[in-house]
């Protein structure tokens, strides 16, 4: 298949924390980057049955903490923080939201 055959739209991500967004990519992987309320930037990847999302204080290390180094669903590692999840290929906004807010959860619990 090509990753046209992937493409999906960008879904609406709603989350109290959320300031701001851009979905970067709507294939495999979709992706969104932003910013968080107090809290730094965020990246959330969803692939190949997994969501993972990245918390950092700049972009970069939002991204950086999602590389999966340490073989565990949750790590922390300074202000970057990740979880990841099984995750059903994600096709609403509602799956979206629901999959967000459950990783927010799991990070802000680390």
């Amino acid at each position: 298949m090509s990753a046209d055959e992937y493409e999906r739209p960008p879904y609406d991500l709603q989350h109290p924390r959320v300031l701001g967004y851009v979905t970067t990519c709507t294939a495999a992987p979709y992706q969104i980057e932003g910013l968080l309320v107090g809290s730094g930037a965020f990246y959330f990847r969803e692939r190949h049955g997994r969501a993972t999302l990245g918390i950092g204080p700049t972009p970069e290390h939002a991204v950086e903490a999602t590389i999966p180094t340490i073989p565990v669903p949750v790590k922390l590692t300074g202000s970057m923080r990740s979880a990841s999840i099984p995750c059903e290929f994600i096709e609403s906004a509602e799956q979206l939201n629901e999959v967000f807010s459950e990783l927010m959860e799991r990070v802000d619990h680390a």
